[in-house]
């Protein structure tokens, strides 16, 4: 029987639940039944949940649907694929249906968007939490991956939108699950890639993994809305994927910055020791630098 759920974009969910859908929830497609089912055992139900078969980007979509009727509550969209996704510094993110979670949550936070530094790595730390529930112990790569073996798992992109005295973010997470290609930079550059699969996941449903990174998410969001970034330094920090290595940055104007990595500070800026100096970066694209360059 196929279920029809309205999503944020107006289009339908894919619904073909069996038998052997918690053993093999990856091979499955997405189900917003089955999302939703997962937060309501975990006592968190009051999400919107919508899935799409296909879209250019789910963060385009959320966010052109909270410009048009406001923010309505805690939602989720996913696709089975997507064709223009969205990464940090303009690139462009394709994904193949059914191998990887792409999916966009849209949570309201008490604070201006003048007031939301290190949002993206607090992200970062919620979806690391719900990787590590499905088995897999990910790193964290400044300012928006998630590593295992300094391979890419997954990367994130925020985007907040005003709203009062508050803002709205849409954030979108992209993880590869049973295909470390699933997801693919348009111009073919990226990190090595690596699934939840080659990471080890003992747990590769894909409908739960959404709903607990919802909830880790919301969880984090609202710790942040009281306090911002400071509390999360330590916790960044011990997972931090480059901590004292060598790393290039690559900065807006097409320079490049040699030096160590040296975690974060209290406001989510990097800290990178040049030439003996310590230096805040707030912008930019880290890349690892192997030992033996000079």
């Amino acid at each position: 029987m196929m279920q029809t759920d309205v999503s944020p974009t107006g289009g339908a969910t894919c619904d073909a639940r069996s038998p052997g859908a918690q053993g093999t929830g990856h091979a499955l497609p997405l189900d917003a039944h089955a999302v939703r089912s997962h937060l309501a055992s975990a006592g968190d139900a009051d999400w919107h949940v919508g899935v799409v078969a296909s879209t250019g980007s789910t963060n385009n979509d959320l966010l052109a649907s909270i410009r048009r009727d406001g923010f309505t509550g805690p939602t989720i969209l996913a696709a089975e694929a997507q064709t223009g996704g969205r990464g940090r510094l303009g690139r462009r993110w394709m994904s193949s249906p059914r191998a990887s979670l792409t999916v966009s949550f849209a949570l309201r936070v008490e604070r201006s968007m003048s007031a939301l530094d290190g949002i993206t790595l607090v992200c970062g730390l919620a979806a690391r939490e719900a990787i590590a529930m499905h088995g897999v112990s990910a790193r964290l790569k400044w300012p928006n991956d998630l590593l295992v073996d300094a391979r890419k798992l997954a990367g994130i992109l925020v985007e907040p939108h005003q709203q009062g005295d508050a803002t709205v973010l849409v954030i979108g997470i992209g993880i590869n699950v049973t295909n470390g290609r699933s997801m693919h930079r348009a111009d073919g550059a990226a990190l090595p890639p690596i699934d939840l699969l080659g990471g080890g996941g003992i747990d590769l449903d894909r409908n739960r993994l959404a709903a607990r990174v919802a909830i880790a998410l919301r969880t984090r969001i609202d710790a942040f809305a009281i306090a911002g970034f400071a509390p999360f330094v330590d916790a960044w920090n011990a997972a931090d994927a480059f901590r004292d290595q060598p790393v290039v940055l690559h900065a807006g104007n097409g320079t490049m910055i040699e030096g160590i990595a040296c975690g974060v500070d209290r406001s989510g800026a990097l800290l990178l020791e040049v030439d003996g100096v310590r230096r805040r970066i707030v912008s930019g694209d880290v890349s690892l630098r192997p030992r033996t360059s000079r």
